[in-house]
């Protein structure tokens, strides 16, 4: 099965906004805790943690789907709905036509 092709999956625990345009966001992949800066509605993601770096596509594609949850809240996502819109999002990348919830 090439890269592309599995299944991918992320949630978000918690998002902090210890300044006013940076959010810490709290997020689980492949069972470990990651913690990430980022200006809000920018993809400038910077990994917080010290778990080793994720690889870098699949880093690039996480901040890719947070940038564009933002974008269409313009503020912080609420916490009750990020992980459905994750879903929404990631879905989207792979089928362009899916309308979501």
């Amino acid at each position: 099965m090439e890269a592309t092709d599995r299944p991918f999956f992320f949630s978000v625990k918690h998002i902090i906004k210890p300044f006013a345009s940076k959010l810490i966001y709290g997020i689980k992949y492949n069972g470990l805790d990651y913690f990430l800066i980022k200006t809000l509605g920018m993809n400038d993601c910077q990994h917080l943690d010290t778990h080793p770096m994720i690889d870098q596509p699949t880093y690039d594609k996480i901040c890719d789907v947070i940038t564009v949850i933002e974008k269409e809240y313009k503020k912080t996502p609420p916490i009750e709905y990020i992980n459905l819109d994750i879903h929404n999002v990631l879905v989207k990348m792979k089928n362009p036509r899916y309308k979501g919830d």
